[in-house]
C-alpha cells in the first residue's frame, strides 16, 4: 500500500496535463496535416496513372451520396465507420504499447480527408468543391476534432501505463486513464453529432449536388 508521503511526492512531481498534453496535441495535428497532404498527392497519382484500384475506397465512400436511401439507413452507414477509429483509440489507450498504433489514426483520418476532397475536386471541379464545403467539410472537421482530442488523451494514458512499469506511479496512470475515459465520452458525442449532421446535409443537398 502506498503511503501518504509517497502519494504527495508522486503528485508533486507529475507533469501537468496541459503542459504535457499540448505538445502531444501539436504532434498529432502535424501528423493529420501530413495525412491530408499525402491523401491529396495519392489521389493525384492515382488519376495520373489511371489506377482504378487506388481510388476504390473513395468511390465506396461516395456511393452513399448517390444512392436514394432513407435517413435511418444513411445514418447507420455513417456512424459505424466514424466510431471505429475512436474505439480503436480507446483500446490502445489501455495498453502500455499502444502509442505507435495511436499515431496511425490521425494520419489515416487526414489521408481520407485529403484523398476524398482531391477526388471530388478533380472529378467535378467547382461542383466538387461545393460538395466538399457543403457535405464534407463541417462534419469531417467535427470528427477530426474528436479524433485529435481522443488521440491526445489515449497517447497520454498509454505513456502513463508505460511509465508505470518503470516507476510504479499508480496515481499518475489512474488520473490519465480517468481523463481518457472522460475524453472518450466527449469524442463519441462529437462524432455522433457529426454523423447526424452529415446525414441531414446528405438528405437535403446530395440529390442536388449529385444529380
Amino acid at each position: 500500500m502506498i503511503s501518504s508521503a509517497r502519494v504527495k511526492k508522486l503528485r508533486a512531481h507529475r507533469l501537468p496535463y496541459k503542459k504535457s498534453g499540448s505538445w502531444i496535441y501539436t504532434i498529432f495535428a502535424c501528423i493529420t496535416l501530413s495525412g491530408v497532404l499525402l491523401g491529396s498527392l495519392w489521389e493525384g497519382y492515382a488519376r495520373a496513372s489511371s489506377n482504378e484500384y487506388a481510388g476504390y475506397f473513395v468511390l465506396q465512400y461516395l456511393a452513399r451520396y448517390e444512392a436514394s436511401v432513407s435517413f435511418r439507413t444513411l445514418l447507420g452507414s455513417i456512424v459505424w465507420p466514424s466510431m471505429f477509429p475512436l474505439l480503436f483509440l480507446i483500446y490502445n489507450g489501455f495498453s502500455c504499447i499502444g502509442i505507435p498504433f495511436v499515431l496511425f489514426v490521425p494520419l489515416l483520418k487526414g489521408f481520407s480527408i485529403g484523398s476524398i476532397s482531391g477526388y471530388l475536386y478533380s472529378t467535378y471541379g467547382l461542383q466538387g468543391m461545393a460538395t466538399v464545403l457543403i457535405l464534407f467539410f463541417l462534419p469531417q472537421m467535427i470528427q477530426l476534432w474528436a479524433v485529435l482530442l481522443l488521440s491526445q488523451a489515449s497517447a497520454h494514458a498509454s505513456i502513463g501505463l508505460l511509465m508505470h512499469h518503470f516507476t510504479g506511479d499508480v496515481i499518475n496512470v489512474t488520473d490519465r486513464l480517468a481523463r481518457m475515459l472522460r475524453m472518450s465520452a466527449k469524442a463519441l458525442l462529437l462524432t455522433l453529432t457529426a454523423c447526424v449532421l452529415e446525414s441531414i446535409l446528405t438528405v437535403v443537398f446530395a440529390p442536388v449536388l449529385f444529380k
